[in-house]
């Protein structure tokens, strides 16, 4: 059981005499399509602890063993992630010999398999392998109608390298299967379309001529070729109509810049490129999905930024200096200063940063509690629940603040986590209630309404909550545009007596 679990049995103990009330619904049953792919992740995992632990004689002999069966897929994983995090144990050039080895038995043998595809990019620093292996995606793309797996992972495969021929490859299937590719077995999500590929695919190029990063460290397969693609790659973003590829292409270059001025100009570069989807597709959500979190980034930002800075200034230069420079007892002693930092700025701003600081604050307790250090945690927990009784102080007079809905969400959201901690399900659910009349918002309709929310509402769903769980899922789907559909879903299975994904998953990691 997890810190909150047992703070909240503790405390229901004391105040029902057990951890279940009388009459409480029987427990959720798991779902058993989202139980196997459960089981699926924890064997992976299982499977990379292993391969950490193994020393070059298991190596050997699972080598041995492929010998007389070479479909062991299971083995050549192990083999891979073996020769991949623990090369050292072996040496540099066995360990790539063997890792190129498995990549390529792979490419001949199954070429559209997810496995290929999550490792064909491992050969783009092996010039012997990459050499390889474009002999094997040459043979299979000279076929008739290679499947749209293998043009998939084949494109996948040349992006990194030889963009060019990634493109030609991504446009071969758009037009030969042009609702695909297909998406693999016990998949949790939908592929990327390929009009969303071709739009990584340009980013990733002019990104790669920002100074401090090289998204294709081995261009050298067409030194001459790639000024001229990147070219192209900037006129074909500039005149595209394609919402989906704009906004992957915008996405990618927001997400994956540097801290320069040349990054500073891709996130630019990015944000135009998504906003021109958002005028091309007014009724999708995922431009905005990109523009509101971008928005909410550089808004987290700022705050920590000016925020510190102000601390700063409240202890002096010799605090601040030894705070830099690691000195844990001199950034606590900063960190008592938030509150009394934050009270200078002006209640705009304050109401604006509110939400964010009262979630924060609650997960570094959080983080403090799972070690032990009960002081610190209740110093972060207190701070939050002072956050975010002062959020909704101020909300009651800035009704028409655009940041309202949000901060009456994030302070109720947050409130009821802390009442649950204590041990107050009534008042946590009260507080549940109220977040979920939070008037709509952009943030809350296109961006993660709140990390605590799964924690409150799974946590509710331990101990016996079920009706005041779904009106909430159900009021939420009304404004959260991004999560409706699962939020949807969840409504609908705990109706049915089935566990909720988040939850199901929580269960089988033991923290519920």
């Amino acid at each position: 059981m997890t810190p909150i679990g047992r703070f909240i049995c503790v405390a229901a103990l004391v105040a029902a005499g057990g951890c279940r009330h009388q009459g409480e619904p029987a427990p959720l049953q798991p779902d058993p399509v989202t139980a196997d792919r459960l089981a699926q992740e924890k064997a992976d995992i299982d499977m990379l602890a292993a391969a950490a632990r193994m020393t070059p004689r298991d190596a050997a002999s699972l080598e041995a063993g492929l010998a007389s069966h070479p479909e062991d897929l299971a083995a050549r994983r192990k083999l891979v992630a073996f020769y991949t995090e623990n090369g050292r144990k072996i040496g540099r050039s066995e360990a790539t010999a063997g890792r190129r080895r498995h990549i390529l038995w792979m490419i001949a043998h199954h070429p559209g398999d997810p496995l290929t595809g999550a490792w064909v990019r491992r050969l783009s620093d092996d010039p012997v392998g990459y050499a390889g292996a474009k002999a094997l995606w040459t043979a299979e793309l000279a076929a008739e109608r290679p499947s749209s797996a293998v043009l998939a992972n084949a494109a996948a495969f040349f992006q990194t390298v030889e963009p060019r021929l990634a493109e030609r490859v991504l446009l071969r299937g758009a037009a030969a299967d042009p609702d695909g590719p297909p998406r693999a077995p016990q998949a949790r999500f939908l592929p990327q379309p390929w009009s969303a590929r071709l739009g990584v695919l340009y980013a990733s190029v002019l990104i790669s001529s920002n100074p401090g990063r090289s998204v294709l460290p081995q261009a050298k397969a067409s030194p001459g070729d790639l000024p001229a693609f990147q070219d192209e790659a900037r006129k074909k973003l500039a005149d595209s109509a394609d919402p989906v590829l704009l906004t992957a292409a915008g996405s990618y270059m927001i997400n994956n810049f540097t801290r320069n001025e040349a990054g500073a100009g891709s996130v630019a570069l990015g944000r135009s490129l998504v906003e021109r989807a958002a005028t091309l597709a007014p009724a999708s959500p995922e431009p905005q999905q990109v523009l509101v979190a971008l928005k909410v980034r550089e808004r987290n930002r700022e705050i920590r930024t000016e925020l510190q800075e102000k601390q700063f200034e409240l202890t002096g230069r010799e605090l601040a200096s030894h705070a830099r420079a690691g000195d844990t007892s001199a950034q606590q002693k900063i960190r008592d200063l938030e509150y009394q930092a934050l009270s200078t700025f002006p209640e705009g701003e304050r109401f604006a940063w509110l939400p964010w600081l009262a979630e924060s604050a609650y997960l570094r307790g959080e983080a403090f509690d799972d070690e032990r250090h009960q002081e610190g945690a209740r110093g972060e927990w207190q701070r939050s629940k002072k956050y975010a009784e002062d959020l909704l102080a101020l909300a009651a007079t800035r009704r028409g603040d655009p940041a309202y809905g949000t901060a009456i969400y994030k302070a109720n959201i947050t409130l009821a986590t802390l009442a649950l901690r204590e041990g107050s399900r009534e008042r946590a659910v009260r507080y549940m209630r109220e977040a979920a009349k939070a008037p709509a918002s952009d943030e809350l309709a296109y961006y993660i309404d709140s990390p605590l929310r799964p924690r409150l509402v799974n946590y509710l769903l331990k101990y016996g909550e079920r009706d005041s769980v779904v009106d909430f899922l159900d009021a939420l789907a009304r404004i959260n545009v991004s999560d409706r559909e699962r939020l949807r879903a969840d409504a609908a299975a705990i109706r049915a007596g089935r566990m909720p994904e988040s939850y199901q998953a929580m269960v089988a990691r033991g923290e519920v």
